[in-house]
């Protein structure tokens, strides 16, 4: 009964994320044209420019935020109050101290960024205050990993998922606003993020209260001992980071430095369908991290590899559904979406950035292990290790041949599949005492998932026809995303986990 309930949760937890993504992306795909009508590509390429730069920022922060939900939550599982608030203003003490280090040097920055990067003459002020904008918007933003523990602690993830929602239409409508009554300007992106995650930070802190009124800040529980330990877990992770955002983050300045503004304009667009995804899959791996951790905290191995796998086979069904879907209508999306750009320069970009979820779906819910056990030392370093590799092959293949932005989607494509499947997968399955091969079948079906539904959307052309129009392309999209995810079901599930999703889905529509 009790694991009934738990993948109960789990299918509520993952409706509402799905819902969340299903705003977001909405939102995105209508004001990504609207805002590239009004300001143009290249300034389009400063927001995603803006928000990589402050993923600099985080790395600083990361050791404290990746893993304050970690301490905290085991903390409370494990009945001790007392020790869970120690952390709980800890953390929040040494974030806030974190904001005030790196506000200097970061406006200094920003002052001077224009002779740091290629900007057009007419766009160097808006960027500057879209940058100030942006860093305002990440410093309020990383209190989340205290204010959002009571949806982690009670697993009631799905709050905090509709929380978002609103925040990404408080985004929309603020932006939509603020275009109309105020001159064109690529700054109003940041002012309009930040007025969301205003509300939204607002919003964790009162469900907060509400869930874990007993966790409260106090400038006396602030111990430096607990702010070292968790540090000290999470500074792995900000390796992690480092690794990301040389592997991702810094291809738009790779791009904007040995190509030029144009082209990072182009590649920022291409990563929209990946900027999707990443929301997706952030939103959905967040689902299995609390059960993973009670199950670690109760010293329960062998309840937390079945958990795994599940959420294995769970991730696969929710992310092939949309990759593929991409992979078969990318073209007629890109000449519907955005029709002023080559829609033939742009699909192989964003098929390469995304076409790696594939294998990092199931991957994902390795890297929750990693975090859960704290052995994220390896997997930091690797992540580490092949960021650098790509900057190097990228700065080394744009410099002596004439591949242009095609090297930098491919090249970071290339080192995911090889660092996924050459060490996530069977590590994690060893962490846990089990054999290497024991989750590399999950990765398989998710493959071949993506395949599946792929191949449904190019029969549907064929029968149908190309969409020329969006009411063609919803209607081809939503017929090969419902015949793939029958496949699919099939494919992934044996007859007794479709039973019982089956009831739990039942059981949510009786109530």
């Amino acid at each position: 009964m009790a694991e009934m309930s738990e993948k109960r949760q789990l299918v509520i937890n993952m409706a509402a994320a799905l819902v969340t993504f299903a705003v977001q992306v909405g939102i995105n795909f209508i004001l990504t044209p609207y805002i590239t009508a009004k300001l143009g590509a290249e300034a389009y390429g400063f927001v995603c420019l803006s928000n990589t730069l402050v993923n600099y920022i985080a790395i600083l922060t990361i050791a404290v935020t990746s893993m304050a939900s970690r301490f905290i939550s085991i903390a409370l599982f494990r009945d001790n109050g007392e020790a869970a608030r120690k952390y709980y203003s800890s953390t929040l003490a040494t974030l806030l101290a974190c904001v005030a280090v790196v506000a200097v040097p970061a406006f200094v920055c920003i002052a001077s960024i224009d002779s740091l990067l290629n900007i057009s003459a007419g766009l160097v002020g808006d960027v500057k205050l879209l940058m100030v904008f942006v860093f305002a918007n990440f410093s309020l933003s990383i209190m989340s990993s205290n204010l959002s523990i009571g949806f982690y602690v009670r697993n009631r993830l799905y709050i905090g998922s509709m929380i978002n929602a609103v925040g990404y239409t408080i985004r929309a409508v603020f932006m939509v606003v603020l275009f109309a009554l105020l001159p064109t300007s690529v700054s109003i992106v940041g002012l309009a993020a930040f007025i969301a995650t205003s509300f939204v930070q607002a919003a964790y802190m009162y469900w907060k209260k509400r869930l874990l009124p007993e966790l409260r800040f106090s400038p006396c529980d602030v111990e430096f001992g607990r702010i070292l330990e968790v540090t000290k877990a999470g500074a792995w992770n900000s390796v992690s980071q480092l690794g990301s955002t040389l592997s991702s983050g810094l291809d738009l300045i790779v791009c904007n430095l040995l190509i030029g503004a144009s082209a990072m304009g182009t590649l920022s667009i291409s990563r929209v369908i990946r900027t999707a995804i990443d929301a997706i899959g952030s939103a959905t791996m967040s689902t299995f991290q609390p059960s993973l951790t009670k199950y670690y905290a109760k010293g329960d191995i062998d309840g937390l590899v079945a958990y795994a796998k599940w959420a294995m086979k769970s991730f696969g069904l929710v992310i092939s559904l949309p990759v593929g879907v991409f992979i078969a209508f990318g073209v007629p999306f890109f000449r519907l979406w955005v029709p002023s750009q080559d829609a033939y320069v742009l699909y192989p970009l964003a098929v390469m950035s995304v076409i790696g979820w594939a294998v990092l779906g199931p991957a994902a819910v390795i890297q929750n292990i990693f975090i859960v056990l704290n052995r994220m030392r390896t997997n930091s370093l690797l992540l580490c290790v092949g960021g650098f590799a790509i900057v190097l092959v990228e700065y080394g293949l744009l410099s002596f041949t004439d591949l242009g932005i095609f090297v930098i989607a491919a090249t970071s494509c290339v080192e995911s599949f090889v660092r996924n499947l050459a060490y996530t997968i069977p590590a994690g399955a060893r962490y846990l005492g089990r054999s290497w091969t024991t989750f590399f079948p999950s990765v398989g079906k998710s493959l071949a998932c993506v395949a599946v539904v792929a191949a449904w959307g190019t029969v549907v052309q064929l029968v149908v026809g190309v969409p020329t129009m969006w009411v063609l392309f919803i209607a081809e999209g939503g017929a090969s995303v419902l015949l793939g995810f029958a496949s699919c079901l099939f494919l992934l599930f044996d007859r007794g986990e479709r039973a019982r999703l089956a009831g739990m889905v039942a059981g949510r529509i009786r109530r």
